[in-house]
């Protein structure tokens, strides 16, 4: 009986550390997208701040609205070339 009793309490472990890591996969992709859209928001404030001062806007961007700026090109370049491969693989 108590070995039985152990297995039981083995067996709510593992579920709870399942359970765990989805919830921690759960918050990771929670946290990606938080990210993304941090990174999105920095890139408008860039690009609207460009078309407001113009090109000598550039010369008074921070370091940090440059990562967002290129994480962002990166970002879209990745999706043209998937979309690029799936248009070859289609046809």
């Amino acid at each position: 009986m108590p070995k039985r009793k152990l297995m039981g309490a083995t067996e709510t472990i593992m579920i709870l550390e399942e359970g765990l890591k989805e919830e921690t996969a759960k918050g990771n992709l929670i946290l990606q997208r938080l990210i993304e859209e941090t990174q999105n928001l920095k890139l408008t404030k860039v690009v609207t701040k460009y078309i407001q001062e113009g090109p000598k806007a550039m010369n008074s961007i921070s370091r940090e609205d440059m990562i967002a700026l290129e994480y962002f090109l990166d970002n879209k370049l990745k999706e043209i070339e998937e979309r690029i491969r799936i248009l070859k693989m289609t046809n």
